[in-house]
């Protein structure tokens, strides 16, 4: 392999995991937002965030979709 080529793959993962860590900051976020609107209807914070945590989905499976998305593996 050329330093080219690597420099390439190099630039390739960090952007991946550069998308990853917003994606899983993105989720965490939704997350917390709707726990808090839960909280402000009253719920208990940590029933509040079982609650959104639950609404929200499966994170593995939302972030495997993102990344299909992008064109490749998160």
């Amino acid at each position: 392999m050329h330093p080219g080529e690597f420099r390439r793959r190099a630039a390739c993962l960090f952007r991946r995991d550069r998308l990853t860590r917003d994606l899983q900051e993105e989720i965490r976020l939704h997350i917390e937002l709707r726990a808090r609107r839960l909280e402000e209807q009253g719920m208990a914070r940590e029933e509040a965030l079982f609650m959104a945590q639950r609404q929200f989905g499966n994170r593995t499976i939302i972030q495997d979709s993102s990344s299909e998305l992008w064109g490749g593996s998160a």
